[in-house]
């Protein structure tokens, strides 16, 4: 019964710490990651959601209506679905609600956040340089990116507070990303690193056991992640946790952490010095880290997600 109470704690505290946004009698059209046609709480779902960082949004059914079924005849009390995008959305009668974890939108397409200009740069490739620029620069907050001149218009302050409409130009805040750092942290001696690099975090942590407890946290932004998605165990040391309030805790204490204050940079290559993107994709295998892999043996990394069809790269720097 303790245990039960403690994690329904630790449950309720991080999911409150998420910004959800609800929208009633509404639905979301495709991008499903997964579905529970029935049993699950609210604040389950959520959870669920948080600790997947491809879910930006999900679907939940909490309330029966006398008379009326789900089109499909499987619509149950406690339906939960995790979906990739916030939409598109669209109007759906059957007291179905959608519930938006943070921003809709990561990043603003078609949004100017006008004004509180912190510094321009230029002949930027794509809003994912421009938002990598805004993470290595400390006070900036947002961005915006204009993909017809490539500028980018690094913001301050409460720049989000000034959104207008603007066709064609693409936005974000400081932690939207699409590139991956890492946490690593212990149950009970709190946060060792945060790197961009998993073979770093890595180092930081001896061998797990059921005395030392810990993990690595992959962090979109400050969205904390599940370390079941990472490899558990690597030479010289390895994660350990009994449960998912073990993992929830870790999460927790990396959510509070800071972006690290610059992404790997590069060298050589044909990337113009650009970060390293992680994870990304070479010959079809995902890598969270820099690779020796036909380069002589110099460490080396993508500088987009997908090497296969972007092919932009450059050496790394020592990290």
């Amino acid at each position: 019964m303790w245990k039960l109470i403690v994690l329904v704690a630790l449950t309720a505290g991080f999911t409150s710490a998420q910004q959800w946004r609800k929208e009633a009698n509404r639905a979301i059209g495709g991008m499903n990651i997964k579905k529970w046609n029935s049993g699950k709480t609210l604040a389950e779902c959520k959870l669920l959601c948080a600790r997947n960082l491809k879910c930006k949004a999900i679907e939940y059914y909490a309330r029966p209506v006398p008379g009326k079924t789900y089109k499909n005849k499987g619509f149950k009390t406690g339906f939960c679905q995790l979906n990739s995008a916030c939409g598109p959305r669209k109007d759906f009668g059957f007291n179905l609600d959608v519930h938006i974890i943070g921003p809709c939108g990561c990043p603003d397409n078609d949004v100017d956040f006008k004004g509180s200009d912190l510094k321009l740069n230029l002949d930027v490739p794509s809003w994912k340089e421009c938002a990598q620029g805004c993470q290595q620069e400390g006070q900036c907050t947002a961005f915006t990116y204009v993909p017809k001149t490539k500028c980018c218009y690094l913001k301050s302050g409460n720049a989000k507070s000034n959104r207008v409409a603007a066709p064609g130009l693409v936005s974000g805040d400081k932690a939207c990303s699409d590139s991956l750092w890492y946490c690593a942290v212990s149950l009970k001696g709190g946060v060792k690193t945060t790197t961009w690099d998993l073979g770093t975090a890595q180092k930081a942590l001896g061998v797990g056991s059921s005395t030392q407890a810990q993990a690595i946290i992959p962090m979109s932004g400050q969205r904390a992640g599940s370390p079941t998605t990472l490899s558990k165990k690597w030479t010289g040391g390895s994660m350990w946790w009994y449960d998912w309030s073990h993992i929830d805790n870790m999460r927790g204490q990396c959510a509070k952490e800071k972006i690290p204050s610059a992404c790997p940079p590069t060298t050589d290559g044909n990337a113009n010095g650009a970060c390293c993107v992680f994870p990304f994709i070479y010959q079809g295998t995902t890598y969270n880290s820099c690779i020796g892999t036909n380069n002589g043996g110099t460490q080396w990394c993508a500088t987009t997600a997908n090497y296969d069809t972007d092919t932009k790269w450059g050496n790394c720097k020592a990290l």
